[in-house]
């Protein structure tokens, strides 16, 4: 598993105790994103809430300027396409709407989405969606045509994509998840037949479950291989 691969840990985009809604955390990190995919690496971004993602998506379109998103969640994570302020209203439930505003992504494959909602979400051609149960039972061969091949693909993991009994350690659980074998083999099928560019996992909250940080990190080490097991770098 990852032979050949190097690993560096560059540490925490910033020391602060406390951060500013959208302020200069966001910025550091689309800089370090941007940075690490222009030069040939493959960026991996541990989090925290998912807004994250936004920065770190957009700065590896620096280097990638057509992509596509992989986004495993229990939350679709957006209403409509934006292309607004984010700093005055980006938050962990709608920063997606950005990334689909932006034309260079071309894609966005949601899978696990089960969140009952009142709002309408507005359609978008860019986007197909296999939510709770069929996402669960899925195989690789049966999405992958919603995953064209000739597009780079960023992978974006909210934990709560698993069920609690299996994920407890997140702010916004929803029954009817992934099991921990239904998501790495999706995961695997998906990430070694697509060439991926970047991943995060975001919203695990450590809570002293130990078992459900061994989860996180399962899942992250089997993306990576997936990914990256036979690149080298």
């Amino acid at each position: 598993m990852l032979r050949g691969v190097g690993l560096a840990d560059i540490g925490d985009v910033s020391a602060a105790d406390v951060h500013d809604r959208n302020g200069e955390t966001m910025e550091v990190l689309e800089q370090i994103v941007g940075a690490t995919a222009s030069a040939g690496k493959f960026p991996v971004v541990l989090g925290g809430d998912h807004s994250i993602s936004l920065p770190a998506i957009r700065g590896v379109l620096g280097a990638h300027p057509r992509l596509g998103i992989i986004h495993f969640d229990a939350h679709p994570d957006y209403r409509r396409a934006r292309d607004d302020d984010w700093r005055a209203s980006c938050h962990h439930g709608n920063f997606m709407g950005w990334l689909l505003g932006d034309p260079r992504v071309e894609r966005l494959v949601q899978f696990g989405v089960r969140q009952l909602i009142a709002d309408e979400i507005a359609p978008n051609d860019k986007v197909s969606r296999w939510p709770g149960v069929s996402a669960a039972t899925a195989t690789p061969e049966s999405v992958l045509e919603d995953l064209p091949s000739d597009l780079p693909y960023y992978v974006t993991i909210d934990v709560d994509c698993l069920d609690p009994l299996v994920m407890p350690s997140t702010g916004t659980p929803l029954p009817g998840g992934f099991t921990h074998l239904q998501l790495v083999e999706l995961l695997d099928g998906l990430c070694g037949a697509r060439e991926i560019v970047g991943v995060d996992i975001v919203e695990y909250m450590p809570d002293g479950n130990h078992y459900a940080g061994h989860v996180a990190a399962d899942v992250l080490l089997r993306v990576l291989d997936s990914a990256l097991g036979d690149r080298g770098q």
